[in-house]
């Protein structure tokens, strides 16, 4: 009966190992997809700006220049870009680059686990 226990027991930890390897690519890529979709989000609001880098990601739009005509084209630019349909609202919701990469991972990316 011990010879038999050693295999089982192999293959419970060699099992647990996998299920750890899998949980920690699946981190990996959620990881991978959230700093996408921040420079998805920079890239447009530098876009929209007309700069050549987005402003910091916790500095208010509005008070990096962002109009209500570039809060407009903004959104379009995330929609066009994401394949998504957001509210008008957006920039006045969610009034730094941060917290609308934030709202925009709810959307966007898969829960982990």
């Amino acid at each position: 009966a011990a010879a038999t226990a050693a295999p089982i027991g192999a293959a419970a930890t060699a099992a647990a190992a996998a299920a750890a390897s899998a949980a920690a690519a699946a981190v990996a890529q959620q990881q991978q997809q959230q700093r996408d979709l921040r420079d998805i989000v920079g890239s447009a609001v530098a876009q929209v700006l007309g700069t050549t880098a987005p402003p910091p990601a916790t500095a208010p739009l509005m008070s990096e220049g962002l109009s209500s005509t570039a809060a407009v084209q903004l959104v379009s630019e995330l929609e066009s870009r994401l394949g998504l349909l957001l509210p008008p609202t957006l920039t006045f919701d969610h009034p730094t680059m941060e917290d609308i990469a934030a709202f925009l991972e709810g959307l966007v990316l898969q829960p982990s686990g």
